[in-house]
């Protein structure tokens, strides 16, 4: 009798142990998306402040990890990107000439990936800048 509470108590302690490293590395993924969301803007204003400061007809993509359940915008002089509650923006040295909007807040993407790479593209244009992503 002995022996079987012992298994149950052992069953238990396993279930529970389970449980509680799926929580922990839930929350890692959580942090990894907003971590790639800090990194992304940050590069992508990096590499867009430069473009402003080339000559019209530059064309040049840098490679950003996005996470699914972002929005990725650009408007006027402002790149932003969105993930939850939480939004964040970077000044560019110009103004984009027309706005630009990445959803991956879609029910494919969340079931699709993570973090995944995205090509996003910047051109320097007479008054401004276009950008764009694909991936």
């Amino acid at each position: 009798m002995e022996q079987a509470v012992w298994l149950f108590v052992g069953v238990v302690s396993v279930i529970i142990a389970i449980g509680i490293v799926h929580k922990t590395l839930e929350g890692v993924n959580e942090n990894q998306k907003f971590d790639s969301v800090i990194w992304a803007v940050d590069k992508l204003q990096s590499n867009l402040n430069f473009i402003c400061k080339s000559p019209i007809d530059t064309r040049i993509s840098t490679e950003v990890r996005l996470p699914s359940g972002s929005k990725t915008t650009a408007d006027n002089n402002k790149v932003c990107i969105m993930l939850e509650d939480e939004i964040r923006c970077r000044f560019i040295d110009c103004d984009f000439i027309t706005s630009y909007e990445l959803d991956l807040n879609t029910e494919i993407a969340l079931k699709s990936f993570e973090v995944r790479p995205y090509s996003c593209i910047g051109t320097r244009v007479q008054n401004g800048i276009i950008m764009e992503c694909q991936g």
